[in-house]
């Protein structure tokens, strides 16, 4: 059996959702974890990721609904995404890109998108309004 490259969990006093990579994560494998994060959001959060309002159903975990549903909610403001610096220079080079690809696409969700030096920065962030 593969061993996982991420721990998913949920604080539950701030539902807050924790996703933590723990290796390089090809895409089937970005499309599993968020496979597993989906059964700890609330039915809203739920709704908030996938309720694709583009006049057809997408697929949660598909590229096209990461691409499509997931940046249209960034880009009205109804998700928030925090990172955490990692210890691996070779994620934090690929935060920076995607960060930096998300801008490009849509500069009004750029502060939706934030990368912090700890977890309790990025949790208080998250609890802001």
């Amino acid at each position: 059996m593969k061993k996982k490259n991420y721990v998913v969990s949920k604080n539950t006093e701030t539902n807050i959702i924790h996703m933590k990579v723990l290796g390089f994560m090809n895409f089937e494998e970005m499309q599993e974890m968020w496979g597993k994060t989906m059964p700890l959001m609330s039915d809203e959060q739920q709704k908030i990721l996938y309720d694709a309002t583009l006049g057809k159903a997408l697929p949660a975990k598909s590229r096209q609904w990461a691409v499509d549903v997931l940046g249209k909610q960034l880009s009205e403001k109804k998700v928030k995404i925090a990172r955490v610096v990692s210890q691996d220079i070779f994620n934090n080079l690929i935060a920076e890109q995607i960060k930096e690809k998300i801008s490009k696409h849509a500069p009004t969700i750029k502060e939706n998108v934030q990368i912090f030096e700890t977890v309790a920065q990025a949790e208080e962030w998250l609890m802001s309004s």
